[in-house]
């Protein structure tokens, strides 16, 4: 049975080490709980574990992701721990230091997975963009702060998504009164319902619609339409995701201060296949089949 391990992730530069106290962790949560145990349960010799674990052998891509799903880690724990094992397999000194500078991105990031118990979070789509405005400035008046946004919402609204926000522990006040964020950057965990994330995604795509009445200047909407293999359609999925994680880079690291909250709405999906069986065709059109 897959265990869930409390050790901060972020606090390791190396995997090996990283696992040498989850299993120090775990076993003393549960003194059944052996090496050669966790080893069978992700499908690794025992002894090949110990040689991993000793630096003798190098963990697999495909034993890092069933160590993840072991120990229970989120999204981003997951992303962070294939960074050290590719710091493993990096070949020379360029690849070597693009990996550590994505390794001290993420330390410093910490992303907090939400759950489904902040399924209520997604179900507005300014809860989100008022909890990342008040990454930029603590604005506490409602009716200010209903202003802000675009399109406008009721101060009533505003009011209503604070309140949601502190009773998730998404904002806290600190020691002057002010409301600001306990975790600078989120991400939806595994367990959020696809349903609740599908909705929240149909709520942005039309604000992006709705920003077609924007000034050119102040959005950026453009659309293209490819053909691709399959296996070419999935290298761009993971381009994609490449692209997204650049995106959390500049959010980091800017030197500039933030003057305002935007959405980035990225998109990829077929308009029409050419591997469709005749039957179905048929099926669709029984006029065709005569």
């Amino acid at each position: 049975m897959p265990v869930k391990s409390h050790i901060d992730i972020y606090r390791y530069c190396d995997y090996r080490l990283y696992l040498q106290d989850c299993f120090c962790s775990l076993k003393d949560g549960n003194r059944h709980l052996s090496q050669r145990y966790v080893a069978l349960k992700i499908g690794l010799d025992p002894s090949n574990l110990t040689k991993i674990i000793n630096g003798k052998r190098k963990l697999s891509f495909e034993h890092a992701i069933n160590f993840a799903e072991f120990l229970k880690l989120s999204k981003s724990q997951k992303e962070y721990f294939e960074l050290l094992v590719r710091y493993d397999y990096a070949q020379n000194e360029t690849e070597l230091q693009a990996l550590q500078k994505k390794i001290a991105l993420r330390q410093r990031m910490k992303i907090t997975a939400v759950n489904k118990k902040h399924a209520g979070y997604f179900q507005k789509w300014y809860h989100v963009v008022i909890r990342e405005l008040l990454n930029i400035m603590p604005v506490e008046n409602h009716y200010m702060l209903s202003q802000m946004l675009i399109p406008k919402i009721s101060p009533f609204e505003a009011k209503q998504a604070f309140e949601m926000l502190e009773a998730l522990d998404m904002i806290t006040k600190d020691n002057n009164g002010k409301y600001c964020l306990t975790s600078k950057f989120i991400t939806p965990d595994d367990d959020v319902p696809t349903e609740v994330i599908h909705y929240f995604q149909k709520q942005m795509i039309a604000l992006a619609k709705n920003s077609l009445t924007l000034d050119k200047d102040s959005r950026d909407v453009s659309t293209m339409t490819l053909s691709f293999s399959i296996e070419d359609f999935h290298k761009v999925k993971g381009m994609i995701a490449e692209f997204r994680k650049q995106l959390f880079e500049v959010a980091q690291n800017s030197s500039l201060s933030p003057q305002g909250v935007f959405q980035v709405n990225i998109q990829a999906f077929p308009v029409a296949l050419t591997n469709v069986r005749k039957e179905e065709i048929n099926a669709a059109n029984p006029e065709s089949a005569s």
